[in-house]
């Protein structure tokens, strides 16, 4: 009986690893140029992929960064409203301060 829940147990893990294995999300940094444009090639306009090596601030290293098309047209847009905000508050205080009653 003990021999069984023990053997059930490792196949349980066993399977376990093996489905965390087989659903692993792509890293599109490790692929190469050609695995990149194999990959592309079968994905719509705003799923295809693009990598770039950028410099973060306050770091030396060139870091290789892949996105989907998608999200970069979400991330510039979202830097682009944050901007704005930034901007019309800059104004309207500037307003304000030059503003005599």
């Amino acid at each position: 009986m003990m021999r069984s829940m023990r053997n059930a147990l490792y196949l349980a893990v066993f399977a376990g690893s093996l489905t965390a294995c087989g659903t692993a999300p792509l890293s599109f940094e490790s692929l190469s140029e050609e695995e990149l444009y194999a990959y592309n090639a079968e994905q719509p306009l705003l799923h295809q992929v693009i990598c770039v090596k950028e410099q973060r601030t306050s770091s030396h290293i060139r870091k290789r960064r892949c996105q989907s098309l998608h999200e970069i047209i979400n991330e510039r847009s979202t830097a682009g409203l944050q901007l704005q905000v930034l901007d019309y508050g800059a104004h309207y205080n500037a307003g304000m301060r030059n503003r005599r009653d």
